[in-house]
């Protein structure tokens, strides 16, 4: 899957969710959407036009509002353009889930330098993007909430995966360093790591 980054817009001002990413993302969506009781969703990034149909229909029937913006969390200026839009145009964010990902199976057989750029452009440094434009505009209201998605693969090296694992434990590891300061600012920070998942 491609670039995610998702943010939940303050309920009473703007009443919405943003998106972007792979196709689980729609489903996420919908399903934040019920618990939250936002009536807009706002994909941007590299879900797949396809998905972002079946999450529009399955949306609509529960009357629900999608919208598409471009960015991907692996362009920093898109990260910062697509924040602000969103914040100009819907109101405060006050949630954002960060879910950067790619995947190439790889050992001591394939030591490519460039494969280990490509995942650690998106996987780490692309919450990196996303933290950069939030982290700043949260610390000066004392108040949000900032998730990011890693994964089980970070906690133990794991066959197969060096440079994926390695980029998935790093971002176990930047919650970790910055939570302690955040706490103190008001500022919620949390990591979800899901296990093994069929990606289409």
């Amino acid at each position: 899957f491609q670039s995610q980054v998702a943010a939940l817009l303050d309920m009473e001002v703007a009443n919405a969710s943003m998106y972007d990413g792979s196709t689980a993302c729609a489903e996420a969506a919908m399903m934040a959407a019920r618990v939250t009781k936002r009536k807009k969703i706002v994909f941007s990034g590299g879900v797949h036009p396809h998905y972002i149909d079946t999450a529009r229909t399955a949306c609509e029937a529960l009357g629900l509002e999608i919208v598409a913006l471009p960015a991907a969390v692996d362009d920093e200026a898109a990260v910062t353009k697509t924040f602000h839009a969103i914040e100009t145009k819907l109101g405060p964010i006050d949630l954002v889930i960060a879910g950067a990902g790619t995947f190439t199976p790889n050992n001591a057989s394939d030591m490519r330098v460039a494969l280990f750029k490509q995942m650690y452009e998106v996987n780490y440094l692309g919450v990196i993007h996303v933290l950069s434009v939030v982290l700043p505009v949260f610390r000066a209201r004392k108040a949000g909430h900032v998730s990011w998605i890693a994964s089980v693969a970070g906690y133990r090296g794991l066959p197969g995966a060096a440079a994926y694992g390695a980029t998935k434990a790093a971002l176990i590891n930047l919650a970790e360093s910055l939570k302690p300061q955040l706490d103190t600012e008001g500022i919620k920070i949390s990591v979800i790591n899901p296990g093994f998942v069929r990606t289409p």
